[in-house]
């Protein structure tokens, strides 16, 4: 919750919350929290290549936001 609270105070995400029972809170990226999608994606690979080279690889859980292509791509 803190990093989400910070990310909010740095303008990387937006906090959206519905008037629900139970209450709903959704969280969006800002266009400068999507900015920095290039160099997620550079540390994702990093870690999927030493995750391979250590062997460690096996206990990897792809988020949602991992595209079904870019799976295939890392595993070969």
């Amino acid at each position: 919750m803190q990093q989400l609270r910070e990310m909010e105070e740095h303008g990387l995400i937006t906090r959206t919350v519905f008037a629900a029972a139970p209450p709903h809170v959704e969280y969006s990226a800002t266009e400068l929290g999507l900015s920095l999608a290039p160099l997620m994606d550079t540390l994702q690979r990093w870690g999927i290549g030493h995750a391979k080279a250590t062997g460690d690889d096996a206990r990897m859980v792809y988020c949602d936001g991992f595209a079904a292509e870019n799976r295939a791509a890392t595993a070969a």
